[in-house]
């Protein structure tokens, strides 16, 4: 199915390279404009920066269902307390003769 285009698409096309170099130039002369807004209106805070861990682990174990509960448990109470948890998961591996499990882990500080 071919792409469409509107009249608008067609219209906005054509005129961004003559029209957006312009807009960039007198920018700054609207800075205070901004300044100004916000001291109006206050400023939208975002939310807190955070930094994004993720850990990827690799685990032979001896017995499959005693790990299967344990890590159950272990990651409901982690992501019910744990400020910051947003994901911890575990899945048994099938391309390895030993049991083994793969652990992912997201997290922010």
């Amino acid at each position: 199915m071919p792409a469409t285009k509107s009249w608008y698409d067609s219209i906005t096309n054509a005129a961004a390279p003559i029209v957006t170099p312009p807009l960039v130039m007198i920018a700054p002369a609207f800075k205070p404009l901004y300044g100004g807004t916000d001291a109006t209106f206050g400023v939208a805070k975002g939310p807190e920066p955070s930094t994004p861990i993720v850990v990827f682990a690799s685990r032979t174990i001896k017995d499959e269902a005693t790990y299967k509960s344990a890590f159950a448990s272990y990651a409901e109470k982690v992501q019910a307390e744990g400020a910051g948890v947003r994901m911890l998961v575990s899945f048994m591996s099938t391309e390895t003769e030993k049991p083994t499990a793969m652990q992912l882990a997201w997290c922010t500080r």
